[in-house]
């Protein structure tokens, strides 16, 4: 009950006019003759002074007031009660009506005395039916009950007759200002199975059902946020309205799903915000305290919509080697040591855009051969399958022709199984997820045990559109097969500079034959002073400034072998240009720099390392 300084309402006796009073023979007979006259009297200065709505006297039919609860939904229930005036005219004219909050054990309605006690409970609401009982022996002064039957006439006696003693309704709430508690049974959502081509979710509470506080709640507000991924935009959609569920009285539980419409069928990964919203919201005034909201909400952890339609095949645009490098240095009183690492062993896949077309987290799947038919593929696998070999311009060994999944890494995610849409064909999948770059897609496909099989192996990807939360039969694209491309190898580079002398060291695995490579290391010199600068140009830090050339001091040798520069005196920066030559052409000993032979030649490594100044 909200709270008042007039919780008490009166309930007044019902009047009627002197003549009908004087027709019902109430003034005959042995009465009060002081007290009716007083209310004669009274009645007629009313008459007087207010005209035709003088209340005039006692109705002598009412002889008692009649309360009853009204069923309804969600509201308590009650016998109904008969409470007697006193004998016409009566002094006493008033009974009380009060408001109180009902605890346990207590009952919603009591007379206590002249007070008619009504009881609720928080958020219970009840509608009163009040009317007249009739005075006794009052019943055969209206002609109307002559015409009914017994159990008609019982019912005008008692109050109960909507002709001849009508009741008044009186609706009595206790209002809260929030609901009692927020939706209940929604530990989690779970989404509907959807349907190919589906664009809408169907979504019910885990373990459910999902229940809300029917007396304090009037509806169900539902909202969704989620990040909408198209292509290489990312924005975020906060508190989209899915819908509005209303409450009835008596409707604790939900049994309908509750619908989302997205309009299209892509996967989604989104966050639910469920509101009860108060029944009693126009009882407060808007604001209030900050931490008593008119509302309460739940919000259960994320649901994975699924995407209902076969991804597209990618579009590659292109197949080539790629590299990642690190680096690390040491600076010991008067010797300078700097290494540097390229790992190779991996394909740079790229793919035309869109990406993300069937929603967030599609991944460029690389199938590999799922080893469940024996030592080799059917011809038909072997179409759809990721298949390597050796680069025959060099001589054996070579990998395995048909790597499996744990020849991959750099995934996002573990392999899986996956079932082709074109035929019964079984395949196994590594999933890389595409980053942005440049003008679009690319994805870095390492292969190290392939690489390290063999001098610069050829792999031949196949690659699909992956997404992996899609309804069943719909995740994978049709198959796309790429060129041949080689993966190079891993090469470790050491400078090593104690005082005048550089030791240069490249390892790595070269070629079995029918020629190794060849590895130089030439000094070179910036004509300017400031080395700080040429370094930072050496690096790629910013613009050559400088025009840096040969000094003449070079070294020539093998993959894993020592190569040692002298330095010249001066102070001009000096900086180290490293690279490996591989011999392509006849089979024949590579032939020295400048002898005539480059165009059988290609550069596989090249790094430029600036060397400190002396202490």
């Amino acid at each position: 009950v909200p709270p008042s300084p007039h919780p008490d309402r009166l309930l007044l006796r019902p009047v009627a006019s002197l003549a009908l009073a004087e027709q019902h023979g109430m003034l005959d007979g042995d009465l009060d003759e002081e007290l009716v006259l007083g209310w004669v009297r009274r009645a007629l200065e009313a008459g007087r002074r207010d005209g035709p709505d003088a209340p005039g006297l006692p109705d002598p039919a009412a002889g008692g007031i009649r309360v009853s609860l009204r069923r309804e939904p969600g509201a308590p229930a009650a016998p109904p009660l008969r409470h007697p005036w006193e004998r016409w005219p009566g002094t006493g004219s008033t009974r009380t009506l009060r408001l109180a909050t009902r605890r346990a054990g207590e009952p919603v309605l009591r007379w206590e005395g002249t007070v008619l006690m009504v009881r609720l409970a928080p958020a219970e609401q009840v509608t009163l039916a009040l009317s007249s009982s009739l005075t006794e022996d009052m019943t055969d002064h209206f002609a109307l009950v002559g015409l009914m039957p017994n159990v008609s006439r019982e019912a005008a006696a008692a109050g109960n007759h909507p002709l001849v003693t009508p009741s008044r309704p009186l609706v009595l709430t206790h209002a809260v200002r929030r609901p009692l508690r927020p939706p209940a049974g929604a530990d989690a959502l779970a989404a509907h199975e959807r349907a190919p081509g589906d664009t809408h979710v169907l979504l019910d509470a885990v373990p459910g059902p999902l229940t809300v506080h029917a007396g304090s709640t009037a509806q169900l507000d539902v909202r969704a946020t989620w990040t909408e991924r198209d292509d290489d935009a990312v924005r975020e959609v906060r508190d989209a309205a899915v819908g509005t569920v209303p409450v009835s009285r008596g409707q604790d539980v939900l049994a309908a799903p509750l619908h989302h419409e997205f309009g299209d069928t892509r996967h989604r990964s989104v966050r639910y915000a469920l509101t009860a919203l108060s029944r009693f919201r126009g009882h407060f005034p808007e604001g209030g305290p900050p931490d008593d909201h008119l509302w309460r909400v739940e919000v259960p952890p994320p649901v994975a919509v699924l995407s209902t339609s076969r991804p597209a095949p990618p579009v590659v645009t292109g197949v080539h080697p790629a590299f990642t490098w690190s680096a690390e240095a040491s600076d010991e009183p008067g010797v300078q040591v700097v290494r540097r690492l390229r790992a190779g062993g991996r394909l740079r896949v790229r793919v035309a855009r869109p990406w993300h077309v069937t929603g967030d987290g599609e991944r460029l799947a690389v199938l590999v051969w799922h080893r469940t038919e024996g030592e080799t593929p059917a011809a038909a696998v072997a179409a759809v399958v990721t298949e390597a070999g050796r680069d025959p311009i060099w001589a054996p060994p070579g990998p395995d022709r048909w790597p499996t999944a744990a020849a991959l890494a750099g995934g996002a995610g573990d392999p899986v199984t996956l079932t082709l849409p074109d035929g019964d064909i079984v395949v196994g999948a590594v999933p890389f997820a595409p980053v942005f770059g440049g003008d679009g897609w690319y994805a870095d496909v390492a292969l190290p045990t392939v690489a390290a099989a063999g001098y610069c192996p050829l792999v031949r990807l196949v690659v699909a559109r992956f997404q992996p939360h899609s309804i069943p039969g719909h995740a994978v694209s049709t198959p796309v097969v790429t060129g041949f491309a080689p993966l190079l190898p891993d090469r470790t580079l050491t400078v090593t500079r104690r005082g005048a002398r550089v030791t240069v060291l490249l390892a790595g695995t070269g070629p079995a034959g029918p020629a190794a490579n060849r590895v130089e290391a030439l000094l070179e010199r910036a004509p300017g002073p400031d080395a700080a600068a040429a370094h930072l140009s050496a690096l790629g830090g910013a613009p050559d400034a400088f025009a840096w050339s040969a000094t003449g001091v070079r070294a020539t040798g093998a993959l894993d072998a020592d190569l040692t520069l002298e330095l010249p005196p001066g102070t001009a920066p000096l900086r180290v240009r490293v690279r490996e030559v591989e011999h392509v052409g006849a089979d024949a000993p590579s032939p020295a720099a400048g002898a005539g032979g480059e165009l059988g030649e290609r550069v596989v490594f090249t790094d430029l390392v600036p060397l400190a100044p002396p202490a």
